[in-house]
Order: structure tokens, then sequence, then C-alpha cells
């Protein structure tokens, strides 16, 4: 199973990955940081919204094993670029307590 993480980038990093399209740069400049984890985890960015929609823009999502969304999300979180980042909840109604 895999879990769906959202990340808030900044306007920076999210016009280099729109840059770059399909063909993520390769790990340099100040956001080498960000490339690598995404090399280290096999993760693959795309936008929420593929279209410049400026209500979404900066809004990225990647999927990862379940086992792994909250290292993650951690480490997204200490990368420069990444403003916030969070996993989305699983789908369905919740439990009793």
């Amino acid at each position: 199973m895999s879990t769906t993480v959202s990340i808030h980038l900044s306007a920076t990093l999210d016009a280099e990955l729109r840059k770059a399209g399909k063909n993520p740069p390769h790990p340099k400049g100040a956001f080498r940081g960000f490339h690598q984890l995404l090399a280290t985890h096999a993760l693959k960015p795309a936008p929420l919204f593929p279209s410049h929609d400026a209500s979404a823009e900066f809004i990225w999502h990647v999927e990862c094993p379940n086992h792994q969304a909250a290292e993650v999300v951690d480490m997204l979180l200490a990368t420069p670029g990444v403003e916030a980042a969070y996993a989305k909840p699983a789908e369905g109604l919740p439990g009793p307590p």
C-alpha cells in the first residue's frame, strides 16, 4: 500500500520543477537536498494540478510506501524549498474510538 504525501514548495523550487517537466534536474544548487531525497526514496513529484492554476501553485505530491510516509514527511520538512508537507489521511470513515 502507498500513501500520498502532499508538499507545499517555495515559489523558486516550484518553478524549477515545472521548468524541468518530467525530467527533474540533477542534484545541484540550492535545492540539492530536495532532489537527493527524491532520488534516495525513488519518489516522483507531480503537481497537484498540472496546469498553472494560481490557487494550486506550489502544491505537489509524491506516493511512497505506507511504512515510509512519516520518515519522508520529516525529511521533507527539514529540506530547503519545502514549506510544508503532510501525509494524506487514509480514506474512509474512522473506526470506533
